[in-house]
């Protein structure tokens, strides 16, 4: 009678255990969903995407944030010959350049280029990565970030213009004031 106690605790003990340690994958898998999809709410809000590029075998991959920044299908595959389509062809040059001086002088990889939305119109692009390096130490992929910066470059565009505006009026203030043979003082 003991040994069958023993053994059906055992049994018991065991698929409590099997339970717990399920319940405990359930909730990592809940935890982890919920950062995932706070990390997507703050990707589309922010304007942002991340991305990786495998310098060997020249596969590009995004997360869904991105695919929405260039308002791109989410089923429809992702190449190198398609990110340079959407570049402004102005701006690739520099890209391309910055890439591979990132590359050679171990560097982090920094620009800015434009692509045109169709919904949007013109919008400004900032990207940013650093290199994964393999065993060896060499470059093997590229992980970065793109972030729509055209509400920031339009802000400081029109702050520019309303500078250059108020030194106009000013300007001709004072030309006014001359001709008129009126001064202004200083207290």
């Amino acid at each position: 009678f003991p040994e069958t106690i023993k053994k059906q605790r055992k049994k018991n003990f065991n698929k409590q255990r099997e339970v717990d340690d399920l319940i405990t994958v359930l909730e990592d898998i809940y935890k982890q969903s919920h950062k995932n999809k706070k990390l997507k709410y703050i990707n589309q809000k922010s304007s942002m995407g991340f991305w990786g590029f495998d310098l060997k075998t020249q596969e590009l991959s995004w997360d869904e944030a991105l695919y929405d920044l260039y308002e791109i299908p989410h089923d429809r595959p992702i190449t190198l010959e398609l990110w340079q389509s959407l570049i402004d062809s102005d701006d690739y040059a520099n890209i391309e350049k910055k890439m591979h001086d990132a590359i050679q002088n171990n560097s982090p990889f920094e620009g800015l280029f434009r692509f045109y939305s169709p919904t949007k119109g013109t919008r400004w692009i900032s990207t940013r990565a650093y290199f994964e390096e393999g065993h060896s130490g060499e470059k093997i992929k590229m992980l970065g970030v793109n972030r729509d910066e055209t509400d920031q470059i339009k802000m400081v565009e029109s702050l520019k213009k309303s500078e250059s505006d108020l030194k106009i009026l000013q300007e001709t203030n004072q030309i006014a004031l001359a001709s008129a043979g009126l001064g202004v003082w200083l207290w």
